[in-house]
């Protein structure tokens, strides 16, 4: 299993076959041999947050009841997002929602609406910059920390439940999280509803990974979702699944004083 003793280990191997290379004749594919996997561990464990490689991150729960939780990232989006909440309050089901912070500025009013009506408000970063993961610590400490203060404003509690930006992980991300006393919330279930555009293929696609525990991720500013999510959520019912809330699924407290 792949995670960060195992990746320190790599490292360790690597600067070896260095070494010895300095003093050695060594084939050259044992230096292609070292660095490739090395590097390709640590892009592997970046860019895929169930590896636990650089944080422990939350991505399902071990239980035997056929529940979910289901997510929601990078909204609000003024028109997308109440109509998501909409179908939520129709269906008495509970999210969570992901915001990003400058958009959360910008639509505080939706915000408030989805924690008043008992969805929990976690934090996307402040920016969703495509640069996110290259940010140092003392930025990726900003943009949680001011997306924070927004949701703390907006709700009246501070959030505990983060989820970074494209899932990546880093040590500075890690050391970030960690100094601000965030929950990592990772998934299981990726829909990929930003990249599949056919509604059939795409609830074929979540329902065939369906599995007690789960934690599914859709976004909220895909306007298609409109459309999409009452037979989806439909379809996941005639499979006797319930969705539950984050907080209740993985039993921790979405929210600190």
């Amino acid at each position: 299993m792949l995670n960060k003793p195992v990746l320190i280990g790599m490292f360790f191997m690597t600067f070896v076959v260095v070494v010895i290379g300095w003093f050695y004749p060594v084939a050259w594919w044992w230096y292609v041999l070292a660095f490739g996997t090395f590097f390709g561990s640590v892009i592997y464990g970046s860019f895929n947050i169930n590896s636990q490689v650089f944080v422990p991150a939350v991505c399902n729960v071990p239980v035997s009841k056929n529940v979910l939780a289901l997510t929601f990232d990078d909204g609000p989006q003024p028109d997308v997002t109440p109509r998501v909440l909409d179908i939520l309050k129709e269906k008495n089901i509970k999210a969570t929602f992901f915001c990003i912070g400058y958009k959360l500025e910008k639509n505080q009013a939706i915000a408030k609406r989805a924690a008043e009506e008992g969805h929990i408000i976690g934090n996307h970063s402040y920016s969703h910059s495509y640069y996110f993961d290259f940010f140092p610590k003392g930025m990726v400490r900003k943009e949680l920390t001011k997306t924070n203060d927004l949701i703390k404003k907006i709700t009246g509690k501070f959030p505990r439940f983060f989820r970074p930006p494209y899932g990546v992980t880093n040590f500075s991300i890690a050391d970030a999280v960690k100094m601000e006393g965030e929950t990592v919330i990772g998934w299981n279930i990726r829909s990929f509803d930003t990249v599949i555009k056919d509604p059939q293929r795409l609830q074929e696609r979540i329902l065939s990974k369906l599995a007690p525990g789960s934690i599914l991720l859709l976004h909220d500013h895909q306007p298609a979702l409109i459309d999409f999510l009452p037979g989806l959520l439909a379809a996941i019912e005639e499979r006797s699944f319930e969705i539950v809330p984050l907080d209740q699924l993985i039993g921790e407290p979405a929210y600190s004083n």
